[in-house]
This record gives structure tokens, sequence and C-alpha cells, in this order.
């Protein structure tokens, strides 16, 4: 597509720090607004990145875009998921410690990163799966969708935490 090696660095590079900067941020939300809603958010955000990040990439290899405006929508495909996708995991670990006794709370919150790593770790495995067999925009878009129906799995099937505030009063 045209893109130079330091500019498709910089597309990974530039959301991780984003998630480090906003993460924090997420938690504390997380504490005035509730958990679920920040990880509902989280993941439909991550899903839209995904599913951004595959149509640019469609487009950029079909050769409809020059390549510094395929660096800046995948740039910012990318920065929707370090600046948005950073909210599911400190609202997810804050769920688990808020409904997890303290005695069993560590090891449900090792559950939880073990999870968010599996899938990292899973992840490559199964995007060479996906792109042997059905293409390059493949896995960014079988991952879209799963994320969006995670995001739905919580809206719908989450039990709604308490909120700093409402915990407080109690």
């Amino acid at each position: 597509m045209g893109l130079r090696v330091g500019g498709v660095g910089s597309i990974f590079s530039f959301p991780a720090g984003l998630w480090v900067a906003t993460s924090p941020i997420w938690g504390r939300a997380s504490d005035r607004v509730g958990r679920k809603p920040l990880i509902v958010f989280g993941l439909a955000a991550y899903a839209a990145s995904m599913v951004a990040f595959a149509g640019v990439v469609i487009l950029g290899l079909a050769g409809h875009w020059r390549w510094e405006a395929i660096f800046v929508a995948l740039l910012l495909a990318r920065a929707l998921f370090g600046a948005g996708g950073s909210a599911t995991n400190p609202a997810a670990q804050a769920y688990v410690a808020d409904l997890t006794p303290p005695e069993s709370r560590t090891r449900e919150l090792a559950a939880l990163t073990s999870a968010f790593a599996f899938g990292s770790a899973a992840g490559p495995a199964l995007a060479a799966l996906l792109v042997s067999a059905f293409g390059l925009t493949a896995p960014l878009i079988v991952v879209g969708a799963l994320a969006g129906l995670g995001a739905l799995a919580a809206q719908l099937a989450l039990p709604p935490a308490r909120t700093l505030a409402e915990r407080s009063i109690s």
C-alpha cells in the first residue's frame, strides 16, 4: 500500500501509548459511571476499530487511496482501539474485584488476566489460519465481529455492578 516502515511502526505504537495514557482515566470513570457501561463501550470501540482498519486495508489494497491517506486512516482506526478499547481492561478488572469475595479475588483476577493473555497468544495463530483460508482482512473482520458480539453479550448478560458512590452509601 506504499506505507513506509516507520509509518507502520507508528500505526501500532501510537495506539499503545494511548492505551497506557487512557487506561487509568477509564478506571476512574468506571468508578463514576459503573463497570458494565465501560466494558461494553471498550468492546464496541475495539470492534469498530478492527472493522475500520479492515475497511481501510481493503481500500488501500484496491488502490483507491494514496499512501498518506491510508496511513492517517489506519492510524485513526488504531487510535480508536488505543483510546476507546482501553476502557475494557480496567473496568473488567474492577468488575471482577467488586463481585468477588476477598479470599478468591486474586484467583479471579488472575483468571481474567490469563484470558486476556490467552487471546493475545492465540490470536496470531487464529489470524494465520484465517488469512490462509479467507484473505488478509479476514482476521480483522472476524475479530471485530467477535468483539461486537462480546459487547452485545456484556450489555445483555452482565449484571450491573454498583458505582463507587453507590458502594459508599451502603
